[in-house]
């Protein structure tokens, strides 16, 4: 088992180690063998090899209903393998706060003033859990490699504020639960969505290094055969095994 912690340290290999501790619980359970502190240190190799940072950035226009707006999200969340001894249940989970970096209004009316601030709600960015697809290039190939990466998450709620300020009417402000980039973005990726298990992240150009991989998207969402949303987004995995 340490030399798959190893491999996963040393080379990225992270598609291996998982498999390999489950077929050794497995083997255990078949021959009735206990539990014992072997055991305990297999499962601690895996969590020391399963930790990885997600570095996600989105930036999304709104240009079909006044006020139009531009809002910008990002977030580094660090994720990494648990397991539930309650449940008997394996994960790769973790949690952060999401950063409105940017919000601002414009209303194209002459004489009129906007203001607008950047906020967030809960705030929270989930990485619900991520499964390693793994394929190998030939049948000599023992090592084999990982294919691409499912990643699912639910990608956290902003609060943004504006008011519009015009001589020949009062004050309008945006409603208190306004959230800007996190309804736009549920709506862009709304076929994304996969029940129970939030988000789907897939599809990702593989990098096999301590920067592991990366996904880059440019989305529109269309109503009536005119543009509502424009999206800019990347999103980076970084593995981050322990050292020893």
């Amino acid at each position: 088992m340490k030399e798959e912690f190893e491999l996963c340290r040393d080379k990225h290999i992270i598609h291996r180690i998982y498999p390999y501790w489950r077929r050794n619980v497995s083997l255990r359970k078949a021959f009735e063998i206990p539990e014992d502190a072997e055991t305990a240190i297999e499962k601690v190799y895996v969590e020391k090899c399963l930790k990885f940072d997600l570095e996600i950035e989105s930036s999304i226009d709104q240009s079909m209903n006044i006020p139009f707006y531009t809002t910008k999200v990002k977030t580094t969340l660090p994720f990494e393998f648990k397991y539930s001894e309650v449940e008997k249940k394996n994960s790769v989970e973790g949690e952060s706060e999401i950063e409105n970096t940017s919000f601002t209004v414009s209303y194209p009316v002459p004489g009129c003033q906007e203001t607008a601030k950047p906020g967030v709600g809960d705030g929270k960015f989930f990485v619900l859990d991520m499964i390693i697809k793994n394929d190998r290039n030939s049948s000599e190939d023992i090592l084999g490699f990982t294919k691409d990466l499912n990643l699912y998450y639910l990608p956290g709620t902003t609060n943004e504020y504006y008011s519009i300020n015009c001589p020949w009417q009062g004050k309008i402000e945006s409603d208190p639960n306004f959230s800007a980039w996190t309804a736009a973005y549920e709506t862009i990726h709304a076929n994304e969505k996969k029940s129970s298990k939030g988000f789907l992240l897939n599809d990702w150009a593989m990098q096999y290094d301590t920067f592991f991989a990366e996904k880059k998207w440019k989305r529109e969402y269309k109503i009536g055969g005119f543009v509502q949303y424009k999206e800019v987004g990347s999103a980076k995995i970084i593995h981050r095994p322990d050292a020893n």
